[in-house]
C-alpha cells in the first residue's frame, strides 16, 4: 500500500505562471525553474513545487532561481503525493556531500577535486598517503580525509569554524582542532624524517646543485654549495609581557617569531630550524645552528663548502672564513669595504667589479627566495593567531618536507643557464662602464637636447628572449620594468647627446651610434616638490629621480644594437646584466611601444580620495579587479560579453523596444547603437565609458582646424600627400555607391569567435577574431560592391586569389564560420596552432593584426622606393633606395600626418634632404597603411592620398581599445563604429559634430589607429 503525504503544492503548469497566475504569451514567456528552487520550497517553507511548474522570468533572480520575497506569495492548495518522494528529501538533506565527503573512498575520488583542495593530483596523493601509518580509519573520518583537511588549511588559512562547516554539518570546531592536531603528529612522526634534515650523507646533498651555480663558480664534483637565509611568520599582541617582548621586532616594528632555512642550489631544502625570538639576527642564529647541531657540521666540509649569504650576515663573515674555512660568498656590503675600494661618498654608486660580484651572487642565491615565497603561499604560515605559536614550526617543516617530496629541480634561466651564466663571466672581466663620462652631465642643455618619443624611430626593436638572455641577463629586470611603463608615459620626452660629445669621449668605431637620455623617478622615495617644475615636465616633479643613458646602433633590431648603458642610481654602473631603470627605457622603446601596454595594477591609484580637487571624504570608488576569462562556446553565437582576451567594450548595450528603428541620418543626430541582426525592429543606445588613454597628458587637439581631416601638408622627409579642398570634406563616393550599399554592409557584419574545424579536429574555437573581422568584412564590400573585376585578372598558378575569392564568396552568403575556416587553414596554414583548454581545442588570433592578415595583402602593393632631391642632381627620381618594398607607414610629427618610407637622410651628391616617392610595380586597387606611432586618430588621417598621379580614398580605419580592436568606416554621409563583439554597428556623427558635442561618440575619434585601408579612385 502506497503511503501519501498531504502538503502545500504550487500550480503545475507549462502555460501559466505559479506565482502570479498570468499567462503566458509572446510578451510574457515564461521560465522553468532549477532544482534549487524546489529544494528550497521544501526545506525552507515546506511548499512542493514541482518540475514541470514555470513562472515569469521578473520573478527570478540573478541566478535564475525565484525570488525569496516571492515564495510567501504563491497561490497552493492542499495535495496528497506520495511520501518517498519526501525521505528523498530528507535523505539528501541530511546526507549532502562536504568538499571532504569525496575523499572517504579514494576509488571514486575525481582528479580534478582532488588537485581543487588538496594541490597534488590522485597518484601523488596517494604516494603521501601511503608513508602515514600511524593513523587509521575510523567511523567518523577517514586518513585520507585528514590528509586533504590539513593541505587545504595550510593553502588557506581558514578558520577552525569555516572548516567544520566545510567538513560537515554535524562537525564541530572542537573536532576540527582535534583531527588537526592527530594528522600533524602523525605527518611529523611519519614522513617529515624521509624528506627533510642532514643526517643524510654528504653526497646525497652534492647531486642537489645546478647549472648555473656550477658554471659561475666552477665547482668541481667533491665542492658543495649551500644558501642561508632567515624569514619570520607575524603573531598577534600577546598579553603575556614576557613573550610579547621576546616577539619584537624593532627594525620591523611588529610581533614576529623566526624561523631559518637552508637549502641546495636546486631549491631542495636541508633543514628548517627555529622559531627563533624576533631580536636575533641571521647571523646570531646561523652561528648558533653550526655550533649545535653536528649532523649539518659533517656534510659541511672545510674548504670544499661555499655558502651564499645576504647583507644581514656580516657579522659572522670572518667566523666562517677563518673559523670554518667556507667559502663566503655576499652581495657587496660597504660595512665590509676596504677605504680604498668604498664608493665616492658624494655619488654613492658601487664601482662596476662591485655590481658585477653582486650580480654573481644574487643569481645563485636567488633559489632560497623562491622557497621562502612557497612557504608564504600557503596562507597558514603567515600572520598567525597566538593559539597557533605552539605548533607553528611543526607546520613550516612539514611543510618544507612536502616541498622536498613535491620538488623539481629548478635551475635561474632554465635551459639557458649556461649561456647566461658565460655571458656574467665574460662581462663580469670588464672594470669600466663607457658612459660613465655621462653621469656628471645636466640634461636639457645644449649639448643633451630633449627629443619627443615619438622621434625615436630608429631605436633597435627587440624580441622578449632576447632582452632577457642577451641584456638583462634574466627575468628580474624583465618584470621589474614593466612598472616603470606609466612613469615613461607620462614623461613623453626624451633627451639626444649630440655629436660634440660623443666624438670627445668614444671611439671613432661607436661615432655613428646614438645615445639617449631620460630621467625616471625612484620607485622607493616618490615625494614630489612642493613647486611645480618648468614646461610641466613629469620626471622634474619629484624630489628624487635617476637619469639613465643607452647607447645603440639605429636599426640595428637585435640585441647586438644595444651597445652601452649607465644609470645614476647605486647599481647603475653595471655591465653585467643592467639596473631596473636601463631595462624600463629599453623594454619601452624597443618592445613595449609596438604592443598593447598593460599597466600593472594601474586601476588602485584611483581608489585614494583626491585632496587637492576636495573629491568628498566619505564616497569611496570601487574598484573591481578584471581578471582574464577563457570562455567555452560550441558556436559563433557566444556570449558577447566574454572576448577571451581581456577586451573592454566601449559601450554598453540597453534595448528599448518602444522606439523603432531609422536609418535616416539627418532625422537622427544622436548616435544609435543598433543590433545588425534586428536592425529594423529594435534600437539601442550607446552608453558611453570612459576610454582610458595611455598618454594621458597629451594636449587636445586643435578644434579650430575644420578641415583637419584631409588637409596634411608636405614635408622633406614624406611622400606628397595632397590637400583636399573643405568643401569636399567628407562627401560621398556616389559613383561606387556607398550610401546605397550601408544596410548590406550592416546585415554582413560578423561576430567575434568561431567554430571551425582545423585539419582534423572538429570544433575547434576560433577566439579573438578581431584581428581579421574587420579588415575581411572591408575586403569583402570593395571586392564585391566597389570593384568586383578585381578577380578577373586572376593568374592559373595564383593559389592565393583563388582561395580568397572563395573566402569572399562565402562572406557573401554570411557563412562566416567557413570564411574564417578557409582563412586559417589555406592562408594562415601552419603559423598557429590549437591549443586545448579543458575538453576542446583553441586556436587564438590575439596579436597584431599584421602578422594574422595584413602580411598577406601587401604584396598587392610592392613598390619601389625613390630618390627625390634637387631637380638637377642626376639621382633625383632615378636612384632606388629600395627595390621591393610592400609596406606603407603614417607617421605623426609636429601635429600633421605624413606618409613615412623609413628612409631619412641627405643627398650624398646635391647635400639636399630626400624625400621618398613610391613608384608601384604594378597597378595597385588598395593600399593598407599602419600608423607607426599611437598618435595617429581617425580624425587626423587624410581623405584622400595621391600616389603617381592615382587617387586613393579613405574606406575604413581599425583602432585600438585594450586587448580588442574595432573598425571605423566611412560612407560618405555616415560614418560607422564597428565592433564585432555582439556585432554592433554604432552610426557615428560628422566628425565636426562629434568635436564639438560632449554627448556624442567621441571615443572613437579618440582611440589611436592601427591600419587604414585606402582604395583607387579610377572615376
Amino acid at each position: 500500500m502506497v503511503s501519501l503525504k498531504k502538503i502545500r503544492t504550487a500550480c503545475s503548469s507549462h502555460h501559466i505562471c505559479f506565482v502570479c497566475l498570468k499567462k503566458a504569451s509572446k510578451k510574457n514567456r515564461l521560465s522553468r525553474i532549477n532544482f534549487k528552487t524546489i529544494l528550497h520550497g521544501y526545506y525552507q517553507h515546506q511548499l512542493l513545487i514541482k518540475r514541470t511548474s514555470r513562472c515569469c522570468r521578473n520573478h527570478l533572480d540573478e541566478n535564475r532561481q525565484l525570488r525569496i520575497d516571492l515564495y510567501s506569495l504563491i497561490p497552493t492548495s492542499i495535495q496528497e503525493h506520495d511520501s518517498q518522494i519526501f525521505e528523498i528529501f530528507d535523505y539528501h538533506r541530511n546526507h549532502e556531500t562536504s568538499i571532504f565527503e569525496n575523499f572517504k573512498d579514494f576509488s571514486q575520488l575525481d582528479e580534478k577535486h582532488c588537485l581543487k583542495i588538496t594541490g597534488w593530483g590522485k597518484d601523488k596523493f596517494l604516494r603521501f598517503s601511503n608513508f602515514i601509518t600511524s593513523i587509521n580509519d575510523n567511523s567518523n573520518r577517514t586518513k585520507d580525509q585528514l590528509i586533504a583537511l590539513y593541505r587545504y588549511w595550510l593553502s588557506t588559512g581558514s578558520s577552525q569554524k569555516v572548516l567544520a562547516s566545510l567538513f560537515g554539518s554535524k562537525t564541530s570546531q572542537v573536532q576540527i582542532s582535534n583531527y588537526l592536531s592527530e594528522i600533524r603528529t602523525a605527518i611529523y612522526k611519519d614522513f617529515v624524517p624521509f624528506f627533510l634534515g642532514s643526517k643524510k650523507k654528504r653526497n646525497f646533498f652534492l647531486r642537489h646543485s645546478n647549472k648555473m651555480v656550477d658554471k659561475l663558480l666552477k665547482l668541481k664534483d667533491d665542492e658543495m654549495a649551500i644558501i642561508c637565509d632567515g624569514t619570520y611568520t607575524r603573531l598577534e599582541k600577546s598579553s603575556n609581557n614576557e613573550f610579547q617582548y621576546r616577539c619584537w621586532s624593532v627594525q620591523k616594528t611588529d610581533s614576529l617569531i623566526k624561523p631559518f632555512i637552508i637549502c641546495c642550489p636546486d631549491g631542495w631544502i636541508i633543514d628548517c630550524y627555529g622559531p627563533f625570538q624576533a631580536s636575533e639576527n641571521d647571523a646570531s642564529i646561523l652561528k648558533y645552528i653550526l655550533k649545535i647541531d653536528n649532523d649539518l657540521k659533517d656534510i659541511l666540509i672545510p674548504k670544499k663548502t661555499v655558502i651564499f649569504l645576504d647583507r644581514g650576515f656580516r657579522d659572522i663573515l670572518s667566523l666562517l672564513k677563518d673559523d670554518y674555512k667556507f667559502d663566503c660568498k655576499i652581495p657587496t656590503c660597504q660595512q665590509l669595504e676596504p677605504k680604498k675600494d668604498k664608493p665616492d661618498s658624494k655619488s654613492r654608486q658601487l664601482t662596476v667589479k662591485q655590481t658585477s660580484d653582486t650580480k654573481i651572487v644574487t643569481k645563485c642565491r636567488f633559489m632560497v627566495e623562491k622557497q621562502i615565497g612557497m612557504l608564504k603561499n600557503n596562507k597558514a604560515l603567515d600572520n598567525i593567531r597566538n593559539t597557533e605559536a605552539g605548533h607553528i614550526m611543526i607546520d613550516y617543516r612539514i611543510c618544507c618536507s612536502m616541498i622536498n617530496f613535491d620538488l623539481k629541480p629548478s635551475c635561474p634561466d632554465g635551459e639557458n643557464a649556461e649561456k647566461i651564466a658565460t655571458k656574467i663571466l665574460i662581462r663580469s672581466q670588464k672594470k669600466e662602464n663607457d658612459l660613465e663620462f655621462l653621469l656628471g652631465k645636466h640634461l636639457d642643455t645644449k649639448s643633451i637636447c630633449p627629443i619627443s618619443f615619438s622621434e625615436i624611430l630608429d631605436f633597435p626593436v627587440l624580441k622578449r628572449k632576447s632582452m632577457k638572455n642577451n641584456i638583462f641577463l634574466g627575468s628580474y629586470q624583465f618584470n621589474q620594468a614593466k612598472s616603470y611603463l606609466i612613469d615613461l608615459i607620462k614623461n613623453k620626452n626624451a633627451f639626444l647627446v649630440q655629436n660634440n660629445i660623443i666624438k670627445k669621449h668614444i671611439s671613432k668605431e661607436s661615432q655613428n651610434m646614438k645615445i639617449i637620455s631620460i630621467e625616471l623617478p625612484s620607485r622607493h622615495k616618490r615625494s614630489k616638490k612642493r613647486e611645480s617644475s618648468k614646461n610641466n615636465i613629469f620626471s622634474k616633479s619629484f624630489r628624487n629621480t635617476y637619469k639613465v643613458f643607452v647607447q645603440y646602433v639605429p636599426y640595428l633590431n637585435n640585441s647586438k644594437g644595444i651597445k652601452a648603458y649607465i644609470c645614476s642610481c647605486l647599481s647603475g654602473k653595471k655591465v653585467v646584466g643592467c639596473c631596473s631603470h636601463v631595462a624600463a627605457l629599453i623594454y619601452y622603446l624597443g618592445y613595449a611601444k609596438y604592443r598593447e601596454m598593460i599597466f600593472p595594477a594601474d586601476g588602485l591609484n584611483k581608489i585614494f580620495i583626491d585632496m587637492e580637487n576636495k573629491e568628498s571624504p566619505n564616497k569611496p570608488r570601487y574598484f573591481r579587479n578584471k581578471r582574464r576569462k577563457i570562455k567555452e562556446s560550441s558556436s559563433e553565437s557566444d556570449s558577447e560579453s566574454d572576448s577571451g582576451s581581456d577586451s573592454k567594450s566601449i559601450y554598453t548595450e540597453i534595448v528599448n523596444p518602444s522606439k523603432e528603428n531609422q536609418l535616416d541620418k539627418k532625422k537622427q543626430n544622436k548616435s544609435k547603437c543598433m543590433n545588425s541582426k534586428n536592425l529594423q525592429n529594435q534600437t539601442f543606445e550607446a552608453q558611453q565609458k570612459t576610454f582610458h588613454e595611455i598618454q594621458e597628458n597629451d594636449p587636445k587637439p586643435n578644434l579650430q582646424n575644420e578641415d583637419l581631416l584631409s588637409s596634411v601638408p608636405n614635408n622633406h622627409n614624406s611622400i606628397t600627400i595632397p590637400e583636399s579642398k573643405e568643401n569636399e570634406a567628407r562627401t560621398s563616393f556616389q559613383n561606387n555607391s556607398l550610401e546605397n550599399n550601408l544596410q548590406d554592409f550592416i546585415n554582413h557584419v560578423p561576430k567575434w569567435s568561431a567554430t571551425i574545424n582545423y585539419r582534423n579536429i572538429n570544433n575547434v574555437y576560433l577566439r579573438d577574431t578581431c584581428t581579421i573581422d574587420y579588415h575581411l568584412i572591408g575586403l569583402w564590400f570593395y571586392l564585391k560592391k566597389l570593384n568586383p573585376e578585381f578577380f578577373a585578372n586572376k593568374e592559373s598558378n595564383d593559389n592565393f586569389k583563388e582561395t580568397l575569392e572563395e573566402i569572399i564568396l562565402k562572406i557573401d552568403k554570411n557563412e562566416w564560420n567557413v570564411a574564417r575556416e578557409l582563412w586559417v587553414n589555406d592562408i594562415l596554414k601552419d603559423d598557429i596552432l590549437p591549443t586545448k583548454r579543458r575538453t576542446r581545442f583553441q586556436i587564438s588570433l590575439f596579436g597584431s593584426e599584421f602578422e594574422f592578415f595584413i602580411r598577406f595583402l601587401v604584396k598587392y602593393q610592392m613598390h619601389e622606393v625613390l630618390q627625390s632631391c634637387n631637380e638637377f642632381c642626376y639621382k633625383n627620381k632615378q636612384y632606388i633606395i629600395s627595390n621591393n618594398s610592400e609596406n606603407i607607414y603614417f607617421l605623426k610629427e609636429k601635429g600633421q600626418v605624413e606618409l613615412y618610407s623609413f628612409y631619412r637622410d641627405n643627398c650624398n651628391e646635391c647635400g639636399k634632404k630626400i624625400q621618398p616617392q613610391i613608384k608601384f610595380k604594378n597597378k595597385t586597387h588598395f593600399l593598407y597603411i599602419e600608423s607607426l606611432t599611437n598618435d595617429i586618430l581617425v580624425k587626423d588621417l587624410p581623405k584622400e592620398i595621391k600616389i603617381e598621379n592615382q587617387t586613393f580614398k579613405f574606406f575604413y580605419s581599425t583602432i585600438h581599445n585594450s586587448g580588442h580592436f574595432l573598425g571605423i568606416f566611412d560612407f560618405g554621409s555616415d560614418l560607422l563604429g564597428v565592433d564585432d563583439i555582439g556585432q554592433k554597428v554604432n552610426i557615428l556623427e560628422s566628425l565636426d559634430q562629434s568635436l564639438t558635442n560632449e554627448n556624442t561618440n567621441k571615443f572613437y575619434f579618440e582611440a589611436q589607429t592601427t591600419i587604414s585601408f585606402y582604395f583607387l579612385n579610377e572615376n
